[in-house]
């Protein structure tokens, strides 16, 4: 089974799953905005997928559940649709962009592809705010499995003590607090939850956790030989790994305003699940699919 054109899964401890398929990655191509505010402008990373806008309705009743924790009321597990709307009833004049994948698999003989499926889903304000949203893949409606909040100087942002002391009223006492000059004035807090889970993280200020990659062909025991580093770090399930929140703070001094707020919230769980799911149904896609081949072949006149 092959997925995608310059396949890559990366499975990030912080729950990050990313998948990639034919089209130019986005971190080279710029995505298409929409000409219209509050409007969704679709980017297509599926070979001949036309550029489409995107309706965004409202009343989902998805609710984050009371033991999570949330950026701006999105929560991991939140499906896309509600995603969105949440940007739009923050802000009527946000441009929100997508991007679309797919996975091809083979018959034997063809390659094949599946239908595509919203990938990722980028945000931007006037008021120097960016966002980035990722969701699962197929079987499965896609859930937001990593999402990250960037603020810039023009955020008009509090000095970093303030700033600190918002984030832990809000949030409550962070897992992992950080406060010292690296070249600049810096700021780190994390967040580990649900209470009951661990953190799987090779280090609690690790920005990105330990990162889980595999290329080319993926099967149950490859992922099980990724997850399996995580084990070693006296972890058994990775269901038991904590989702976390992260904010990284960067100014020039303790009087200054913030110049920059990195905000990271993921669930390495519901990625390593769904990604089980994912690999589970393209394997089945591709027999699927050999068998009907197989069953209409036909031998030629000899």
């Amino acid at each position: 089974m092959r997925m995608g054109c310059d396949f890559k899964l990366a499975i990030a401890l912080g729950g990050i799953l990313c998948i990639s398929s034919c089209g130019d990655d986005s971190d080279t191509k710029q995505p298409v905005q929409s000409q219209q505010s509050g409007a969704v402008a679709t980017e297509s990373a599926v070979a001949d997928e036309p550029e489409v806008t995107t309706e965004v309705t409202t009343g989902f009743s998805y609710e984050c559940p009371d033991d999570t924790l949330t950026i701006v009321d999105i929560c991991v597990g939140m499906p896309p649709d509600q995603v969105k709307a949440m940007l739009l009833k923050r802000d009527p004049e946000v441009q929100i962009s997508e991007r679309l994948a797919s996975f091809s698999y083979s018959d034997g003989a063809e390659q094949l592809r599946t239908e595509p499926y919203l990938e990722r889903v980028r945000a931007e304000t006037a008021s120097d705010e960016y966002y980035e949203f990722h969701f699962t893949a197929p079987p499965g409606e896609g859930k937001l499995v990593y999402m990250s909040r960037t603020l810039g100087s023009e955020a008009n942002l509090p000095p970093i003590d303030r700033f600190m002391a918002a984030l832990e009223d809000n949030y409550g006492e962070p897992s992992f607090r950080h406060r010292g000059q690296a070249g600049s004035l810096v700021g780190t807090l994390r967040w580990d939850f649900p209470e009951g889970r661990v953190s799987c993280s090779e280090k609690p200020q690790n920005d990105s956790g330990l990162v889980l990659e595999m290329t080319g062909r993926v099967s149950f025991s490859q992922l099980d030989h990724q997850i399996q580093k995580v084990r070693e770090r006296g972890v058994a399930d990775p269901a038991d790994c904590a989702a976390w929140l992260q904010v990284y703070i960067q100014t020039f001094n303790e009087t200054d305003p913030v110049r920059s707020v990195d905000m990271k919230l993921t669930d390495f769980a519901l990625g390593v699940a769904e990604a089980r799911e994912t690999i589970a149904w393209l394997d089945q896609k591709e027999a699927e699919a050999r068998a009907a081949r197989l069953e209409n072949a036909q031998v030629p006149d000899l």
